[in-house]
C-alpha cells in the first residue's frame, strides 16, 4: 500500500534524492557562489542554467562535486580556429591546477571544470571567470 503513494507521488523522486545528496554545506556555497557571481536564482537545485550574453552557464552538483559548464556560439567559419585557440589558451596556473575540458557542441564552445569537492567558492568564481576569458580570447571577435 505504501509503495503505491510512492510510484504516485507527482514530484520526481530523483529530484528530491539529489537535492538530498547536495548536502547544506554545498547548498549554501552554491548560494554563495550565485550571489558572488550576480547570478539570479530563487532557489539552488543540483542542475541550473543561466543565460549571461554571449554566454550560457551550466552549474551541476553531482554528489558533492560542482560542474561548471561555459558556453559560447561560434560562427562556423572559426570553428575549427577556436578549437584549436581552446587547447592552447589553458594554463593550468589560471586556476589553481584544476583541469578544464574544451569541446564543441552544435555550434558552440565549451569549456568545462570541476573544482575540488572541498575548494572555496572564490576558486569556483575564479574558475568561471577564467573560463569566461578564454572564451573572449578564443572567439576574437567571432560569434
Amino acid at each position: 500500500m505504501i509503495v503505491a503513494a510512492w510510484e504516485a507521488s507527482p514530484v520526481p523522486l530523483s529530484i528530491n534524492y539529489q537535492r538530498d545528496r547536495m548536502g547544506l554545506q554545498t547548498e549554501r556555497r552554491l548560494e554563495q557562489f550565485l550571489q558572488l557571481a550576480d547570478l539570479p536564482s530563487t532557489q539552488v537545485s543540483s542542475r541550473m542554467e543561466f543565460s549571461m550574453p554571449p554566454f550560457q552557464l551550466y552549474v551541476e552538483c553531482l554528489e558533492e562535486h560542482i560542474l561548471l559548464t561555459l558556453s559560447r556560439e561560434i560562427e562556423d567559419a572559426y570553428q575549427g580556429t577556436a578549437f584549436v585557440k581552446s587547447l592552447s589558451a589553458y594554463h593550468p596556473a589560471r586556476t589553481q591546477g584544476t583541469p578544464i575540458r574544451t569541446w564543441q557542441l552544435k555550434g558552440k564552445q565549451m569549456l568545462s571544470c570541476s573544482p575540488g569537492k572541498y575548494s572555496d567558492v572564490s576558486h569556483w568564481l575564479a574558475c568561471l571567470q577564467t573560463m569566461r576569458r578564454m572564451l573572449e580570447i578564443i572567439a576574437g571577435g567571432h560569434r
